[in-house]
C-alpha cells in the first residue's frame, strides 16, 4: 500500500509518496503532477500542438503561484516579491489560505488552466516549500518547460521529511539557500538566454531519463517487494541517486 504522508510519519505502508532519509528503508514514488493540473495541461498542449516554448521567449521572468498558510517561508517570500519582484516581468498570486480545490470560483487560488498556462509563459516557477518540500508544483513546472526554484532553507532543513528534495539537488533547477537571494539570481541568469534554453533541454532530459529509470523497475510489478529485500530497495535507492 501506498501512503501519500506529507510529514513523513508513518511508517507502516509498503511505500510512500515523499522521500525522506529518515525511512531510507521504505521505497518511494515520485509524486508527478496533480490530476487536474495534469488534465490542464494536456489541453493546453493540444490547442498548441504541443509545443513548449523556449526559455528565452517566454512573457514572464517568474512565476509566483501558492498559498502562505502552508509554511512560514511563503510569506517570507511574499514578503520578497512585494519588495524585489518588480524588477522582473512576472505572474504573481498569492492566496492567505490553501484550498483543495483550485477551480472553485469562491477561493483566491488560480484554476488549474491559468496555473499551467501560466507555468507554460514562465521562464522560472519559484516553489516554496508547503506542507512538504517537494510538492506538485515541481513536477508540473518541468513537465511545462519552466525551471523550478528552490530554496534549502530553515523549512527544508527542519522539516520532518528530511532531506526530502535530495533527488532534485543535481537536477538542472535553481538553488538558493534563501529566498533573499532569488531576485538577484534570476536577474543574472536572464542575461544569458542561450544557458537558459540549455538549461531547460537539460531539465528535460534529466526528467526523461528519470522517468524511464522508474519504469524500468516498474516492469517488475508484483515482484518489487522481493526484489527490495533481495536488492536493498533499488527503487528507493533509484529515486535518491538519480541525476
Amino acid at each position: 500500500m501506498l501512503v501519500a504522508d506529507e510529514w513523513c510519519a508513518d511508517n507502516r505502508y509498503d511505500a510512500k509518496g515523499y522521500y525522506t532519509s529518515t525511512q531510507a528503508d521504505k521505497p518511494f514514488l515520485p509524486l508527478g503532477p496533480r490530476y487536474d493540473s495534469w488534465e490542464a495541461f494536456g489541453a493546453l498542449m493540444n490547442e498548441t500542438k504541443s509545443i513548449i516554448p523556449a526559455s528565452s521567449q517566454r512573457k514572464y521572468a517568474f512565476n509566483a503561484i501558492f498559498s502562505k498558510s502552508t509554511s512560514a517561508g511563503r510569506a517570507l517570500l511574499e514578503k520578497v516579491i512585494q519588495k524585489e519582484g518588480d524588477s522582473l516581468s512576472s505572474f504573481v498570486q498569492i492566496a492567505p489560505k490553501w484550498r483543495a480545490d483550485p477551480n472553485n470560483p469562491r477561493n483566491e487560488l488560480a484554476d488549474s488552466t491559468t496555473y499551467m498556462k501560466t507555468l507554460l509563459e514562465s521562464t522560472f516557477t519559484l516553489s516554496p516549500s508547503g506542507h512538504n518540500p517537494e510538492c506538485y508544483r515541481l513536477f508540473e513546472a518541468v513537465e511545462a518547460g519552466s525551471i523550478p526554484v528552490i530554496a534549502l532553507d530553515k523549512d527544508y532543513r527542519e522539516h520532518a521529511c528530511k532531506d526530502s528534495l535530495s533527488h532534485w539537488l543535481n537536477a538542472p533547477i535553481v538553488i538558493v539557500e534563501s529566498w533573499n537571494e532569488v531576485m538577484p539570481t534570476l536577474q543574472r541568469m536572464l542575461e544569458h538566454p542561450g544557458e537558459l534554453d540549455k538549461r531547460q533541454a537539460d531539465l528535460r532530459a534529466w526528467r526523461w531519463g528519470t522517468s524511464k529509470r522508474f519504469v524500468s523497475v516498474m516492469k517488475s510489478g508484483l515482484k518489487y517487494e522481493s526484489r527490495f529485500h533481495a536488492e536493498g530497495n533499488e527503487l528507493s535507492q533509484w529515486a535518491v541517486t538519480s541525476s
